[in-house]
């Protein structure tokens, strides 16, 4: 959206650079449900462009859209100079006017990647998705991890103070929050996972509606990603494909997702930790990757540089192992 795209450089956000390359690594395996040229793609943008850019590069995808609310023309303009195919649409209007425009007339890679909390907004354009998208769709959420948002924002001269769970309650609705949420679940270490089980609720409400309604097979939702990370701001990321039918389903079972070892299936996270690296040390630990560490993060022996322990926290090392297929290549130049 225009006003996040003032604000944030995601060219320069190494954990959402990571979790973009994790994504697109996933998304190269859907060409046995449908050719991957095929597929259309819809996104927010921001003036950067960042996974529409990877994404027709890596994928082939022509068709694009991105959505970015503004009014202003010379916001406009800025965006149409700086999308970097001419196959990519940008609409200027709302998500939620958009989002039930579209022709869902082929299976498509959607990434609402918003940068604020959950909010009934956000449930009516996961909800209009789900309804929408065809098998073989993967759907992705990114949302902004935040517990001051859900906290009474009422007038401290107001003798009725309302309870921090009842505003969560409040803005995502009583009908898809968790039943039982307490303060402690609205704190910044797991607010990821009261998010997780108030979209699952969602997911399951909508598409109960959509089988029923339906004289076909029953469309399901697998999930695969369910990502944290913090370039600043601690983000979460929920996303999962679409099924239907036992033809499609064996097809998930020939891709295997699983091999990816940052598929995620439940609450459970997969961390994008940021290790703090030089560039000498990355270099070296790229040479010594995947088999040249222990289980604790030390450097087998045969692996060390003689006469010269590069001392890297262990630490620093494990969060490498994770993500160093996905990190950016980094060069240095002295003018």
């Amino acid at each position: 959206m225009s006003k996040n795209a003032r604000q944030i450089d995601y060219r320069l956000r190494l954990g959402k650079y990571v979790e973009r390359r994790m994504m697109c690594t996933a998304f190269q395996k859907l060409s046995l449900f449908y050719p991957l040229s095929k597929y259309k793609y819809i996104g927010f943008g921001a003036y950067y462009f960042s996974d529409f850019y990877l994404f027709h590069k890596e994928l082939g995808i022509e068709k694009m859209l991105s959505i970015e609310k503004s009014n202003s023309n010379e916001v406009k303009l800025r965006y149409e100079f700086n999308k970097p195919f001419n196959c990519i649409d940008i609409d200027f209007r709302e998500s939620s006017i958009v989002l039930p425009e579209i022709e869902w007339d082929t299976p498509s890679i959607i990434w609402l990647d918003y940068t604020s909390c959950l909010t009934s907004d956000i449930v009516a354009d996961i909800a209009t998705t789900l309804r929408r998208s065809l098998s073989g769709s993967i759907i992705s959420f990114t949302l902004k991890i935040d517990s001051d948002f859900y906290k009474d924002n009422e007038s401290i001269d107001s003798p009725i103070k309302i309870s921090e769970t009842q505003v969560y309650v409040n803005k995502v609705g009583k009908e898809y929050a968790p039943r039982e949420i307490s303060k402690k679940d609205l704190t910044p270490k797991f607010l990821h996972t009261v998010y997780t089980r108030t979209i699952n609720n969602i997911i399951s409400k909508i598409l109960f509606e959509r089988n029923a309604s339906s004289m076909g097979e029953n469309i399901e939702w697998v999930q695969l990603f369910n990502f944290k990370y913090a370039d600043g701001v601690t983000m979460y990321t929920i996303g999962g494909i679409l099924v239907q039918g036992e033809s499609h389903k064996a097809r998930l079972d020939d891709i295997d997702f699983d091999r990816l070892q940052f598929i995620r299936r439940g609450e459970e996270q997969f961390e994008i930790a940021i290790p703090n690296l030089t560039i000498k040390e990355i270099k070296y630990l790229e040479g010594i990757m995947p088999y040249g560490i222990n289980a604790d993060g030390s450097i087998k022996g045969e692996y060390k540089v003689k006469g010269n322990d590069p001392s890297i926290p262990t630490n620093d090392i494990l969060n490498f192992a994770k993500i160093y297929k996905y990190f950016p290549t980094f060069t240095e130049s002295r003018l």
